[in-house]
């Protein structure tokens, strides 16, 4: 029997190949948490994870009262 597999790092993975693609640029803002955890069906947890992870990074920034946004560093990769 397989164990499951947590969902984080697997949302962590699309949402850093959306900003590293562009469709989130510098300073653009995330959709909010609500609407992240109806997109991927999963927990306001579980998204905080992915977050965490992505913050951890460098790619997002968060300030309390605010939305997440892509940080300002986060740039797509040359060539692309």
């Amino acid at each position: 029997m397989a164990v499951a597999q947590p969902e984080y790092p697997r949302i962590a993975a699309e949402l850093r190949r959306r900003i590293s693609s562009g469709e989130y640029g510098p300073s653009d803002r995330l959709p909010t948490l609500p609407e992240l955890c109806e997109a991927y069906r999963v927990s306001e947890k579980t998204i905080r994870d992915a977050l965490g992870l992505l913050r951890n990074e460098g790619l997002i920034e968060s300030k309390a009262k605010a939305r997440t946004r892509a940080a300002a560093a986060a740039r797509p990769p040359h060539g692309r």
